[in-house]
């Protein structure tokens, strides 16, 4: 596994190419850390959900995610966080300490299963 490094989320921009004899800006988005989608859109699916579709989300163990309004994802953070992230150590190095990432951590604050608890799927 490699090591982060400070480039992570700057883009380069390459010399202009020849196209049509107009010179053309190209970028690349080298270690670009893309966000598919606004986290507003999972809170409102989940504030619409059905109660059949509600109760699956209860029965398959993610209840909690039931409860999740985030309507804004400052892009700096996500910056910040993969920056902070050791592969290695499976840990975020902050300058207040080092929070290692644990089952039972995503469990407290995601609500996922613990364990080797298989999610069964029902037809509703």
């Amino acid at each position: 596994m490699q090591a982060c490094d400070n480039t992570r989320g700057k883009a380069i921009v390459q010399q202009p190419n020849e196209m049509d004899g107009k010179p053309k800006k190209t970028t690349t988005y080298l270690r670009y850390l893309q966000k598919k989608f606004s986290p507003e859109h999972f809170t409102n699916m989940i504030v619409n959900l059905s109660e059949a579709q509600s109760n699956w989300v209860k029965k398959t163990g993610f209840e909690h995610l039931l409860h999740h309004r985030n309507m804004i994802y400052p892009h700096r953070v996500g910056y910040n966080i993969m920056e902070a992230f050791n592969s290695e150590k499976c840990a975020l190095i902050l300058q207040a300490g080092m929070v290692v990432i644990t089952e039972r951590l995503v469990h407290n604050v995601m609500g996922l299963p613990l364990g080797e608890h298989e999610i069964k799927f029902k037809k509703i």
